[in-house]
């Protein structure tokens, strides 16, 4: 019977190191193969000749709570947006992908990182005291004193950018991982993606040059649909197309770009989609480089069961989940005792 068992396990193990073995393979060849493309051509909207230095866009909001300094000796900087409800999304970041001691097993050798969130202010004392306790308890978040509403996404996008750049952000961060609340990272496909992604940038990440990597749309059209939840008139923004933009569910970026994209937000019309306004203003840099990575995400549609297959067969590193509930049984499909003991008595 002990034999039995014994050999059975050296199947499992077998075959488990085989279909890891296999998804680096996978995330290698197709990352390769993705940044030797280029991006096509982005529509060109000439706000340089429209606007100028002239202050449109005027904001001064200021940050009423932030987190510990760093240390000086983090690499990588994950900022995730999130709501200031979400109480169980930062949590489940903390303990889960976006742990720094978790993410560091997954990261090459002298590598660090810092996990932040950014939010606005709640519309309840109630739920103001209790991000309040939060921040005494975890001291990561980054609140400042604009309402956290759907249409006040960009100014947490470009106060995100602000402190990033201050010098209570990371000064000596190589790159930024902006990320929603709601996303969940396969560690074991972005172990292999990240060195990649890192050798591919070369001089751009030792150098923190103007670069943006993600999802990259190109010449979609605004919803000009009053009922549409995105919807955007022609007063708020006149073209016909969006230039690049990306994705908000995770994108990569220079540190130095993001000091660039808060000092262009002044001279830049505000739109609230924060993920398209993010794009027109990087446009707006002239040494922008951009790579697309968009082979590894998964579809945000997908459902929990599909997402579950996809999960060790396919290299999708980056993942939607729809509730808590499947954030945490995505999780639990390759944690093990180290990143997650709690997940088999869970029964997640």
């Amino acid at each position: 019977m002990l034999l039995f068992r014994y050999i059975l396990f050296l199947c499992i193990t077998t075959i488990y190191a085989e279909v890891h073995i296999k998804q680096q393979n996978n995330v290698q060849k197709i990352m390769h193969e993705t940044l030797k493309r280029k991006a096509p051509p982005s529509i060109k909207i000439p706000y340089k000749k429209e606007y100028g230095d002239v202050t449109v866009n005027p904001h001064n909001f200021t940050f009423i709570s932030q987190p510990e300094p760093c240390r000086g000796n983090e690499t990588i900087l994950v900022t995730a947006h999130s709501a200031t409800q979400n109480f169980q999304r930062r949590l489940a970041l903390r303990n889960t992908w976006a742990n720094p001691r978790i993410l560091q097993k997954y990261l090459p050798k002298g590598h660090q990182s810092k996990l932040i969130f950014i939010l606005g202010l709640p519309s309840k004392s109630s739920e103001q005291t209790l991000i309040n306790y939060e921040q005494a308890m975890y001291r990561d978040l980054v609140q400042v004193n604009f309402m956290d509403h759907y249409r006040n996404n960009t100014y947490k996008a470009i106060y995100n950018m602000k402190w990033i750049s201050s010098y209570k952000g990371c000064p000596e961060a190589k790159l930024v991982v902006k990320v929603d609340d709601d996303v969940i990272f396969n560690l074991q496909a972005f172990s292999s993606f990240f060195k990649t992604f890192t050798h591919t940038l070369g001089d751009s990440f030792k150098l923190s040059s103007y670069f943006i990597a993600g999802n990259i749309q190109h010449n979609r059209r605004p919803f000009r649909n009053p009922a549409s939840k995105w919807y955007l008139s022609r007063k708020d923004y006149k073209y016909d197309t969006f230039p690049m933009w990306l994705q908000g569910l995770t994108y990569f970026l220079s540190p130095r770009l993001a000091k660039e994209i808060y000092n262009l937000s002044f001279t830049t019309p505000y739109i609230f989609t924060d993920d398209i306004y993010i794009g027109i203003v990087a446009n707006r840099v002239v040494q922008l480089k951009q790579y697309p990575l968009n082979q590894f995400y998964s579809d945000p549609f997908f459902q929990l069961a599909k997402q579950s297959l996809y999960w060790k067969s396919k290299p999708y590193v980056f993942y939607h989940s729809h509730s808590i509930e499947d954030f945490f049984r995505l999780w639990c499909l390759s944690c093990n005792s180290v990143t997650c003991a709690w997940c088999s008595k869970a029964k997640v």
